[in-house]
């Protein structure tokens, strides 16, 4: 897992990174990076690294953690629910998939189709717009799916919502799709909803525990958002600063964290 970011460089095959402020360091993958330049630097980008080079903030010792995203070219379908749309987000340009654009080198595409209310036998039933994007873009096309929560508010168990995920990730593969499935995470539920928090809790709980063991089976990569420290553990989301007031949707640093985490795992799903 990358650590905040502090800087991003768009690199080629054999450039040099310089800069005064790193020492010395190693990126993800074990692929350590000689000083390059007086006063602080690296070397060049090793060919099979080409594409973004994100580091993170300084670590114990000097040195620097860092991450190479695919270069591209491809196409990203985000489906779900209004955790992919971008519920009650000011700027539209704040959801998570407009991040993740942001955040991918320039000859990745990243669609939303999220709407808001969707469960995840809704998202399957909707699946044409999805798959009337299959080969838009030339290059990996990745679709991803994040839904269950509202299958879980509408009282499906833990089993029912496993079966539906699964269902919707076996048929984007079937299309032509790598597929990157998340995991659930917490909410605040509103007066009178159907089930009580508790069950919401312990269904979601069931549910992350069978996807972390089973994904495999029917996708290429997983997120694990349900089990990030700022946004996935039962309390977040009383922080509002990942989440808003609702208790339910995150804020635009809660997607730009679930934004990070999908972009690490990219290369997993494409390989």
């Amino acid at each position: 897992m990358v650590s905040p970011v502090s800087h991003v460089y768009s690199v080629a095959a054999g450039l040099p990174i310089y800069g005064g402020l790193f020492s010395g360091g190693l990126f993800s993958g074990a692929v350590s990076l000689e000083d390059g330049a007086a006063g602080g630097g690296f070397g060049a980008v090793p060919s099979a690294m080409s594409g973004v080079v994100v580091l993170d903030d300084m670590q114990p010792g000097g040195g620097i953690t860092g991450l190479v995203y695919p270069a591209g070219p491809g196409e990203i379908v985000a489906d779900g629910d209004s955790l992919t749309f971008g519920y009650a987000l000011a700027n539209p340009a704040d959801s998570y998939p407009s991040q993740l654009d942001a955040l991918l080198p320039a000859a990745w595409t990243v669609f939303n189709t999220g709407i808001s209310g969707q469960t995840c036998a809704d998202m399957q039933a909707a699946r044409s717009d999805v798959d009337s994007k299959l080969g838009l873009i030339a290059g990996s096309q990745v679709n991803i799916c994040w839904g269950g929560t509202n299958d879980i508010y509408g009282h499906a168990d833990a089993a029912t919502v496993q079966a539906r995920i699964q269902a919707y990730c076996n048929a984007s593969r079937t299309a032509g799709w790598r597929v990157i499935v998340l995991t659930l995470l917490p909410r605040n539920l509103v007066a009178g909803a159907p089930i009580t928090g508790a069950e919401h809790a312990a269904i979601r709980t069931a549910a992350n525990t069978w996807l972390r063991a089973n994904w495999a089976s029917f996708a290429n990569a997983i997120v694990d958002v349900g089990g990030d420290s700022r946004i996935g553990i039962e309390g977040c989301q009383n922080d509002l600063t990942y989440y808003q007031a609702d208790g339910t949707h995150l804020t635009a640093a809660g997607y730009a964290v679930v934004a990070s985490l999908v972009a690490v795992q990219l290369a997993a799903a494409i390989a």
